[in-house]
Parts: C-alpha cells; sequence; structure tokens
C-alpha cells in the first residue's frame, strides 16, 4: 500500500471516529489543540498497533484540518417539534437530536354499513378508521318493470305481450274481417307501387313506364312518363304553323309579279305577305341566306354533278340527324359527299336537302330572298334545277329535282350531271 492510499484510508477511519464521537456527545465543546492531540494519538495507536506506517506532520496536519472540518458541521432545517409527529426524532440547526410534538387532527368515521351492504371489492369506512371492502353481490338479473295499458282484448289474438307486469299474456282481440275488391295485376301497377287485389296480401306493381321522349320533345306544358314513374312536363315549342291564307291572291307563280331579273318587275310587285323573312347570313365570298321562317341555311349555287346513291348502303340515310354524316361513303354519290364535306361561310354542318325542303324554300321566296337590292339577288342566283337528296319511289335509278324559279319538281337520272347543287344547314 503507497503512501496515498494510507492517508486516505486513516482520513476516513479517523474522521468517522471523530464524527461518530461528536454525535455521540453533541454538547461537548470541541477544543483544536485537544482535537489534534487526539487524532495524534489515535494514529499513534494504529501505528503502534501495526496497521499503518508513520506519517509525516504536513499529512498530519492535514488530516486534522479535515477532522475539524467534519466536527464543525451543523444540520439546517426550519421544522420545529410543533410540526413532526409526536415522537418522531429529527435535528434542526444543531446536532442535538430532538423529538416531534405533533399530534394529529383525530378523524370521526361515520357511518353504519357493513361489508355485506357495500358492493363486492368496494372500499369503505364505518365508525371507525379501518378501511374495509365491501361483500354484497347484486342481483344477476335485474328487476324490470313493465309499463302499458294493453288488456288482452286489445291485442290481436295470439299476439303475446306485457301490460304493467312482468307476466306474458296473450291477446284476443280479433280483428274485423276485411274484403278488398279489385282485379288489378302486379303487372297493372306501376313498378314499386303497393296495392291490394282481392286479397288481403300487399303487393307490389311491378308495370314500368316506356318511353325515351325527353321534356324538349314534348309540348310545352303537357304532362307525361318516360322511362320513369317520375310525371314530366314537357318544354317543347312547336314552330308557328305556315299561314298560306295570302297565297291565294298570288297572280304569278313566281311570287315577283313580273321576274324582275328578266322583265323589269320589282321586288314588291304582287308580293302579298306570305313569304318567310330571309337573312344574308354570307361570309365573305361565301354567299349563304337563313330562311327566318323554317330556319334554314341555303348555300349559293355549287355548281353541277351527278347524284348516283344507293340507299340501302349510303351512310347518309341512317345518320341522325343528317347533318352528322361524314361525307366518306362512296355509295352515296357526288352531291350527298359534296354537301357533307363541304366548308362554308363559317359552317361545317352542311347536307344536301330532301325535295319537300327545296319545295318549301320555294313556297317562303327563295327566289325573291334578296331583300337588299337587285345585285344581291343576282348573286343568289335560283335559276336552276337542283339535286334533292329523295329517291323516286318507283324507280332507285331516279332521284327528285327541284326548280327553284318556279317550285315545280322534276326527276331525272341519278347520272344526270347538268342539274345544280345547293346546300342547307340547320343549327
Amino acid at each position: 500500500m503507497n503512501k496515498k492510499h494510507i492517508f486516505s484510508f486513516l482520513l476516513g477511519v479517523v474522521i468517522t471516529a471523530v464524527i461518530m464521537f461528536l454525535f455521540f456527545k453533541p454538547s461537548k465543546e470541541v477544543d483544536v489543540s485537544q482535537l489534534e492531540e487526539d487524532v495524534r494519538g489515535i494514529y499513534g495507536k494504529l501505528v503502534e498497533l501495526g496497521y499503518t506506517q508513520e506519517l509525516s506532520d504536513v499529512d498530519l496536519d492535514s488530516m486534522v484540518e479535515k477532522v475539524q472540518e467534519a466536527s464543525n458541521w451543523i444540520p439546517s432545517g426550519t421544522v420545529t417539534t410543533s410540526d413532526v409527529l409526536e415522537g418522531k426524532t429529527f435535528y434542526n440547526n444543531s446536532r442535538d437530536l430532538q423529538t416531534g410534538t405533533y399530534v394529529p387532527e383525530e378523524f370521526e368515521f361515520l357511518g353504519d354499513a357493513s361489508a355485506e351492504d357495500v358492493l363486492e371489492g368496494k372500499l369503505f369506512y364505518s365508525e371507525d378508521d379501518e378501511l374495509l371492502a365491501g361483500t354484497l353481490k347484486l342481483p344477476t338479473v335485474p328487476t324490470v318493470t313493465y309499463r302499458g295499458n294493453a288488456s288482452t282484448s286489445d291485442v290481436l289474438a295470439g299476439k303475446t305481450f306485457y301490460s304493467n307486469s312482468g307476466t306474458l299474456k296473450t291477446g284476443t282481440y280479433t280483428p274485423p274481417v276485411v274484403s278488398y275488391l279489385g282485379d288489378a295485376q302486379v303487372t297493372d301497377v306501376m313498378s314499386g307501387k303497393k296495392f291490394y287485389s282481392d286479397s288481403g296480401t300487399l303487393l307490389t306493381g311491378t308495370w314500368s313506364f316506356l318511353g325515351d321522349a325527353g321534356v324538349d320533345e314534348v309540348i310545352s306544358g303537357k304532362k307525361f312518363y318516360s322511362d320513369s314513374g317520375t310525371l314530366l312536363t314537357g318544354t317543347y315549342t312547336p314552330p308557328t304553323p305556315i299561314d298560306f291564307t295570302n297565297m291565294q291572291y298570288s297572280t304569278y307563280d313566281d311570287y315577283a309579279g313580273g321576274d324582275y331579273l328578266r322583265w323589269g318587275g320589282t321586288l314588291t310587285d304582287d308580293y302579298q305577305g306570305e313569304e318567310s323573312e330571309w337573312s344574308n347570313m354570307s361570309v365573305g365570298e361565301d354567299i349563304a341566306w337563313r330562311d327566318e321562317r323554317t330556319g334554314v341555311y341555303w348555300s349559293a349555287d355549287q355548281g353541277t354533278m351527278s347524284n348516283i346513291f344507293t340507299m340501302a348502303s349510303c351512310d347518309y340515310f341512317t345518320s341522325i340527324p343528317r347533318s352528322s354524316y361524314d361525307g366518306l361513303d362512296s355509295d352515296c354519290g357526288l352531291a350527298i359527299n359534296y354537301c357533307a364535306t363541304l366548308d362554308f361561310a363559317g359552317r361545317t354542318d352542311w347536307y344536301l336537302p330532301s325535295q319537300k325542303e327545296l319545295m318549301q324554300a320555294y313556297i317562303d321566296g327563295i327566289h325573291n330572298q334578296a331583300g337588299i337590292d337587285e345585285e344581291s339577288a343576282a348573286a343568289f342566283v335560283t335559276d336552276q334545277l337542283y339535286w334533292s337528296s329523295s329517291e323516286v319511289s318507283y324507280g332507285s335509278t331516279i332521284a327528285w329535282y327541284v326548280y327553284l324559279f318556279n317550285g315545280e319538281p322534276y326527276y331525272n337520272l341519278k347520272t344526270n350531271t347538268n342539274s345544280g347543287v345547293r346546300c342547307v344547314s340547320r343549327d
């Protein structure tokens, strides 16, 4: 054991011995010279007994100094004897052992419950400060109270019920016999609607509404059903019927008295108001007019060509509307395909008109439509036979065309290349 270890060991032993001595004799005044004499005496005794080697005076002085520091330590605290439970010992700002005097206030437990009065496992005090655990067990089946004022004569015969008691009773009431009269079948009644028919069994109808009409296809204000049981109201407003009354007064079948392009007539000659109003819809050099009565746009003359089409295989005749046809089916011929692919006056939905559309254009005054001046009328020339998309009923090789100068219909072989083409479009 080296010198440093010896010193630490001795210091610990000496300090421990001194502190124990001081605490067991806390009232004795500590004299420094006496303390040094005692420490040196203890150390000398240890050397004499062979427990250690002799230290230098410097080491012994250091040991005495540390023992003195330990002997001067006084516990600190703020409690008094009245703060500590009676009989409990403590130190407070001195090495004098003190005894507490505080007596806690007695707590009085009031109660007359016994363990069998309190729910099992619940803790409680009763008339003493002992914590007890209850042993009372609740019944497994709670008491049920039935409330009601029905009697057996109020409830259908054979039906069980409770009324103001826990006793299960059986009703005796028999309802009067009801006779249902009716001959409707489930297929006669709207789907989902309940009804009785010659029986007391509630049935559900299966009849469904069939139809594909929309509200814009039925006259405004008219009620209808379409593929549902919901009553709908139409919004379609039919066009104003054409009034042909004034036509009985016409004296010329070209509607303009003496033909103003050939015979010097005027635009107002013999005009009785039977014609439609026409609006100029031209765009640049593309001359087009709109019949305001029918809403149909008419292109200017597009030249002459054949009109060879096969109704059974031409896609134009199965396209709805006709203006949706793309103009790519060779079975439809030149005239039909020409109009279907025409880009004219800002519109691309042109198609070849039917015979009746051509005749209606004549009735509405296409020959005299240019209400601006004779120059614009000449630019929208109608002195030509124009092809229609209407086949003659008794010959698949011939089709109708109409002379817009006088409204007269004719027919010719579809191979004829001398007939003109005017295309129509609708909004």
